[in-house]
């Protein structure tokens, strides 16, 4: 038996192919096939997808702002005759939207249900729903399997994962719909096993707060300073406030961390639903900056309380306290979000085409700014933080890493998928400033 795995991506290829990391959901589905079962993989980020395949069977996983691509995929595959299955956050947000273009869908995570799907597929009796009972246990998962991306190129095979779930209810969310309100982490001796059998010195853990638990964290950081390896990954500012947590982090290799910041409105973060002050946000991330973890912190646009001075404000903080690199995405309401349902209650929704919840467009009807003015803020913004003259003023020469943050403000600082920017007007000389203010 054959099973094609498959990322699907609807934009076109650019530069950024030589950047990608090897996606951890299909190493994983692969350590869950059984051994007998011969799996290979397409994806989209780094190579072109031939629809003559001789595989059995084809499994397809998406992101919502990629599902458009990925029905696509399976309904050209139907046509040719192909069972088609289909997971992820979107399938399991939208499960009978999926089900009008797969033959089967695993509901939420694979672990438990994946091998029963394969069997169920080779004795002709596959369902259309999988779905566990209770969230899986983490305990003696199986490593991921990195042959399955053997000859691809990535910009790193080393993507980890230790733990899942989080405890906080941000409104815009998915995490905590997917993977449950409370923290599960591995067993210990199997992510040092994995980790050290990994090629290389530098690896990704993709969680989505790598310190949510935080004696095991301590423990795992103190075993991996041995192993002298160079790591990033995710958190909160809290990480800021425990000391012993923060200096372990740095001994054992931590180079950066994605944090959402979210934003600099105390109205907003309070709409978000994170449990945060804006108040120790410049003294927090020094600290951290100061154990040499750089951050990238990810801000969002367009709450109801926002109007376009949130632009100016926010390039002013993330400058002014030398952010080594910055995330601007719009408010986006993903399935299943709490953000969702609320703006459908409040008949919101203007574009329920999903290849845009992508961050960069608006799909919903906001308070204090149109539409175009949300998204071309969020542009301005990133193209102003991006700017050779004020990556040179945040990053310098000086600081610690400093060959890989510049080459990850390079890369941030993007543009079309032709490679090219656009330029864009400050959002104040776009809009009626007496309509904001009144």
């Amino acid at each position: 038996m054959k099973i094609l795995l498959v990322v699907p991506v609807h934009r076109k290829q650019n530069f950024k192919r030589f950047f990608q990391p090897a996606p951890l959901n299909i190493m994983v589905l692969a350590s869950l096939t059984p051994r007998d079962v011969q799996v290979s993989v397409i994806d989209e980020n780094i190579e072109q997808l031939n629809f003559d395949t001789d595989a059995d069977l084809i499994g397809i996983t998406a992101t919502t702002s990629e599902v458009k691509r990925a029905y696509a995929i399976a309904d050209a595959f139907r046509r040719r005759g192909k069972t088609v299955v289909m997971g992820g956050i979107h399938a399991s947000a939208c499960p009978e939207e999926a089900l009008m273009h797969a033959d089967g869908i695993v509901i939420g995570e694979a672990e438990g249900q994946w091998r029963q799907l394969v069997e169920d597929y080779r004795a002709n009796r596959l369902q259309k729903r999988y779905r566990n009972t209770a969230l899986p246990a983490l305990h003696h998962l199986p490593i991921p399997d990195r042959r399955i991306v053997n000859g691809k190129r990535y910009l790193t095979r080393n993507v980890c994962q230790i733990s899942r779930g989080c405890p906080y209810h941000c409104i815009f969310c998915s995490v905590t719909p997917f993977f449950g309100n409370r923290y599960r982490v591995r067993d210990e001796a199997d992510v040092l096993r994995e980790i050290g059998e990994l090629d290389g010195r530098f690896l990704i853990f993709i969680d989505d707060n790598i310190f949510g638990d935080t004696a095991f964290a301590e423990r795992m950081l103190k075993k991996l300073i041995p192993l002298k390896k160079r790591w990033v990954s995710q958190c909160t500012l809290r990480l800021a406030d425990n000391a012993n947590l923060l200096r372990l982090a740095a001994e054992s290799g931590c180079m950066g961390m994605l944090v959402g910041l979210e934003s600099v409105s105390k109205d907003s973060l309070k709409a978000s639903g994170k449990p945060v002050k804006f108040e120790h946000y410049a003294e927090r991330i020094r600290r951290i900056i100061d154990h040499g973890i750089h951050i990238d912190g990810a801000f969002v646009f367009g709450f109801d309380n926002e109007d376009a001075s949130i632009f100016e404000r926010t390039l002013e903080f993330a400058s002014r306290i030398k952010l080594s690199a910055g995330t601007f995405s719009i408010l986006t309401p993903f399935p299943g979000t709490r953000l969702m349902a609320q703006l459908e209650k409040e008949n919101r929704i203007i574009d329920r085409d999903w290849e845009h919840y992508d961050g960069t467009h608006v799909v919903y009807r906001p308070m204090n700014m149109t539409p175009d003015q949300l998204e071309t803020g969020r542009a301005w913004i990133k193209q102003e933080f991006y700017r050779f003259p004020s990556i040179l003023k945040r990053v310098g020469f000086r600081t610690s890493h400093v060959h890989y943050l510049w080459l990850y403000n390079l890369l941030k600082q993007g543009g079309t998928s032709k490679g090219r920017r656009r330029k864009v007007r400050n959002p104040f000389r776009l809009m009626d400033r007496n309509s904001i203010w009144a």
